[in-house]
This record gives structure tokens, C-alpha cells and sequence, in this order.
């Protein structure tokens, strides 16, 4: 029982991978792409960028279906709508068809995306925090893991880095086997008797500031492989080095989290938020090679690995189990659209620093968390002291 209790954690750890596998898989294979089909420009960037266009309306749907239908039932359906998406892509003749696939891809990554999580709450609401964190370090190691393979299988031929969608045959399987076909969320109301209330201030407040977090990390990873070549580190080789010191330093961050989620959450995200201001200063200010990828290692950790999980986890919190799903749900579909802002907002820091840097944004970003970091320091020590010493002046 304890080891099918095991399995059933892991299925669900690696069950969201499929986000990762899309990223890596098309972040390399593009280049290849590009040469075979002749592709402009624009066509190369519709392939990159129109998943996220059907990702939005699929979360939705995808919370409406945890209403009426068990979630198990929606991670099958979701990982094989994703490997059928994968097996197109490879036998695409034309552009077009290339296109068609990318966005049944975005779809079943949008069905996918909050439901894990949401079943971690349902399952082991006491142990939400840790399994969050083992969460992060698993897909990131799935990240990490298919960057190495799907370089070399891209110099053989640019369809063969899309076969990686078919890892998604040992994740079904172990869906499967291990995880439990748990009640639709209308059954659990009828059977807990639980009435709908409006998710409160202080919920709306955290969802918002998980999704600003998750605004402030987007830079990074749009701006890294620049700040390599036009800050004279090296070539697009490490470059490549730098975004896999990123993940590793996710993967960290992650277990890190996991191990210290039981304890004080507040100090947690206080450590994450000071290691991630620290980071981000010397990311955007540092001339030295070793400087900048100890700072890339430590900025993964505590953003990607530690910050993130931590307003994942108390979002997943915060409602009782059988709406965490519509929760997660529009969570998920802010942090779509705040990664589509994230755009204006650099330009906007590029523009009031008078250049256009890649390490501008950073900078940026280091003066957000460093804002960030003195807010929550006062929401969490200073403001409850203010209180308790006026309730004892009136009383």
C-alpha cells in the first residue's frame, strides 16, 4: 500500500510535464524547422507562440470538466490529445499542418496545466506545500533531460526532437496504473454539503501577487541567452550552458522547498524573494563569467524552484478542496496573459532607461523584488505587531 501510495505521488509530480517537453522540444527544433520548410519570420513565430493562444480557453474548459468528470479522466485525454498533437507535427508536409498541430498541442497543455495541483490538494492536502515543491524539481528535471537529447536528435533531422512528446506514453501509463479516478468537484459538494462562498480579498490578493511573481520571472528567460552574447560571456554554446544552470538551479530550488514547506512558510518566501533580489542584482550587473552563472544557479533556485511553488501551494490552500481547481484554473490563465504583458512592461523599462540593455529588464526586476521583498517583510511582521499593539491600547 505504501509503495502504490509512493507511485501514486510520482504519477502526479510528472503528470504537468507537458508544458516543458513543448518548450524544449520547439526551443530546439525551430532552427531545423525553419531550414526545412523555408519558413519566414512570422511563421516562425506563429509556431512558437500559437499554443499559447489555445492554452487560455482550455483551462477553462478544462476546470468546467473537473465539475461534471474525474481529473484522472483529464489528464488521459489530455496526454494522448498531446502525443496525437506531437505525431502530427512530425509527419507535417506543409506549414499549415505544422500549425494545426501546435494548436492541438496549446489545447491539451491548457486542459492539463492546473489539474495536477489540484489533485495534490485533493489527495494530500497536509502535505501540499513539499509536493509542490517535488513538482517543480520533477519537471524541471523533465526539462533538463530532453534539452540534452533533443540537441542531438535535431542534428539528425528536425522531426525527430518532436518524438519526445512520446515520453508521454510512460507518464499515461503510470496515470494509469497509480493514480486514483477521485470524484467529480459537483459530486464532492453534494456529498460534503459544502455551499459556494466568493474566494476573499486576502485570496484574490495572493493570486495576484503569485501571478506579479510570476510577471517578475519571465525577463530571465527571454533575456539570458542576450545577455551571454551581447555581454561578451560567449557563444550560443553557453548560452546553452547558462539555461541549463537555470533549470538545475529550479530543480534545487524545488527540493529545497519541499524540504522546508512544513516549517515556517513565512521565513520561506523571505529567503526565496532576498536570494532572487540578490541574484537578479548581480545577473544585471556583473562583469565576471562565474559571478553570472552562480547568480543564474541561485536566481532558478529561488524563483523557479522556491518563490513560485510557495504561491502555488498556498493558492491550493487557501479554498476548501473541491474548488482548488477553479482556482488553479484562473490562476493559471493570469499568468498566460501576464506573460504576454510582461512585453510592454520591459519595453517600458527599457524605455526609461533609455536603452534597450537585456540587462535593463533585469535591473528592473531587481528593484521589483527588492520593492516586493520590504512589502511582504511588513505585511508579515511589521503590520500583525501594529495590530495586536492597537487592539491592547483600545482594550
Amino acid at each position: 500500500m505504501e509503495k502504490k501510495n509512493v507511485m501514486t505521488k510520482v504519477a502526479l509530480l510528472f503528470s504537468g510535464s507537458t508544458y516543458n517537453i513543448n518548450v524544449v522540444v520547439f526551443g530546439v527544433a525551430i532552427g531545423a524547422i525553419s531550414t526545412n520548410f523555408s519558413a519566414t519570420s512570422t511563421q516562425l513565430s506563429q509556431i512558437t507562440n500559437l499554443p499559447a493562444l489555445f492554452m487560455i480557453p482550455a483551462v477553462l474548459i478544462s476546470a468546467k470538466l473537473a465539475e461534471k468528470f474525474s481529473k484522472k479522466d483529464i489528464l488521459v485525454v489530455a496526454w494522448i490529445l498531446f502525443m496525437a498533437s506531437g505525431f502530427v507535427a512530425s509527419a507535417s508536409t506543409s506549414i499549415e499542418m505544422l500549425l494545426v498541430s501546435r494548436a492541438f498541442t496549446g489545447f491539451a497543455i491548457g486542459l492539463i496545466s492546473s489539474i495536477p495541483r489540484a489533485m495534490i490538494a485533493q489527495l494530500y492536502p497536509q502535505e501540499i506545500g513539499q509536493l509542490n515543491g517535488f513538482q517543480t524539481s520533477c519537471t524541471a528535471a523533465v526539462s533538463f533531460i530532453s534539452s540534452l537529447v533533443a540537441g542531438g536528435l535535431a542534428a539528425i533531422s528536425w522531426k525527430y526532437p518532436i518524438y519526445l512528446f512520446f515520453l508521454g506514453i510512460v507518464f499515461l501509463v503510470l496515470i494509469l496504473i497509480f493514480i486514483p479516478r477521485v470524484p467529480a468537484e459537483k459530486k464532492e459538494y453534494a456529498e460534503e454539503k459544502k455551499e459556494k462562498k466568493p474566494f476573499g480579498a486576502m485570496v484574490w490578493l495572493t493570486v495576484l501577487s503569485g501571478t506579479f511573481m510570476f510577471m517578475l520571472f519571465v525577463p530571465i528567460q527571454t533575456k539570458l541567452t542576450l545577455v551571454i552574447l551581447k555581454g561578451g560571456f560567449g557563444d550560443s554554446v553557453v548560452a546553452g550552458y547558462a539555461r541549463a544552470f537555470l533549470t538545475i538551479g529550479s530543480v534545487v530550488g524545488g527540493i529545497f522547498f519541499a524540504a522546508l514547506a512544513k516549517k515556517n512558510k513565512k521565513a520561506v518566501l523571505i529567503l526565496a524573494l532576498t536570494l532572487a533580489t540578490v541574484s537578479y542584482y548581480f545577473l544585471s550587473t556583473t562583469a565576471n563569467l562565474y559571478v553570472l552563472f552562480g547568480s543564474i544557479l541561485i536566481s532558478g533556485m529561488s524563483t523557479l524552484g522556491m518563490t513560485l511553488p510557495w504561491f502555488g501551494s498556498t493558492i491550493a490552500q487557501s479554498v476548501d478542496r473541491s474548488r482548488v481547481t477553479m482556482l488553479l484554473s484562473t490562476y493559471t490563465i493570469l499568468n498566460y496573459l501576464s506573460q504576454f504583458l510582461t512585453t510592454y512592461i520591459v519595453a517600458g523599462m527599457e524605455k526609461i532607461a533609455g536603452n534597450s540593455n537585456p540587462t535593463t529588464a533585469l535591473f528592473g526586476v531587481t528593484i521589483c523584488l527588492l520593492i516586493s521583498l520590504i512589502v511582504v517583510i511588513a505585511i508579515f511582521y511589521i503590520v500583525p505587531k501594529k495590530s495586536t499593539a492597537t487592539t491592547g491600547v483600545s482594550n
